[in-house]
């Protein structure tokens, strides 16, 4: 199931949580390091955020990833996703597309954000973010950001603030299992 990023409803999304923490587009701007006009194309949906835009979003709000891209939350204890209701998302920016499947429903409570993350050819962008991070290869072969070479099978563990990035190697992209801690 491949499900666009609807720009107006994580517009709105965005422009409710701001508001219901009752903070202006210059605190959040601030608190997110990305600028008060964009933050406003944003809410406006006269523009669809990057990958790591949308992110740096749920750090500021405490919410999961997928909390931000669907409106509606679940409240249960567990929160079970079955695999044709799995969330594909595809973001683009002017140079740069990946593609990112959720592996958990929405749950605003939710300190683990799992997802299946496909690693593009090209990378010219190098990610740090405060949280820790848990790479799994599932797929294909990964050179990261230092040069070094991981596999199928192999691990990364992120520490909070680390620069990373990767390229897939190969003839197909690599698909990670990626586990962000927050």
């Amino acid at each position: 199931m491949n499900t666009p990023v609807d720009i107006e409803k994580l517009g709105k999304h965005i422009f409710a949580l701001r508001k219901r923490r009752n903070l202006t587009l210059d605190a959040l701007a601030q608190l997110s390091g990305v600028s008060k006009g964009y933050l406003s194309r944003i809410e406006n949906a006269q523009h669809g955020p990057s990958f790591a835009v949308i992110t740096k979003l749920a750090r500021v709000f405490s919410v999961s990833l997928s909390y931000l891209l669907e409106e509606d939350s679940d409240i249960s204890p567990y929160v079970i996703t079955r695999v044709a209701d799995r969330k594909k998302y595809t973001f683009k920016d002017d140079v740069h597309e990946h593609t990112q499947w959720s592996l958990t429903s929405s749950a605003s409570y939710k300190r683990m954000e799992p997802q299946i993350f496909e690693v593009p050819f090209e990378n010219s962008i190098t990610y740090q973010f405060n949280d820790e991070r848990f790479m799994y290869i599932l797929e294909g072969t990964v050179e990261l950001l230092d040069g070094q070479i991981v596999k199928q099978g192999d691990s990364i563990y992120l520490m909070p603030n680390t620069p990373h990035g990767a390229i897939s190697l190969g003839e197909q992209k690599a698909k990670v299992l990626l586990v962000i801690y927050s």
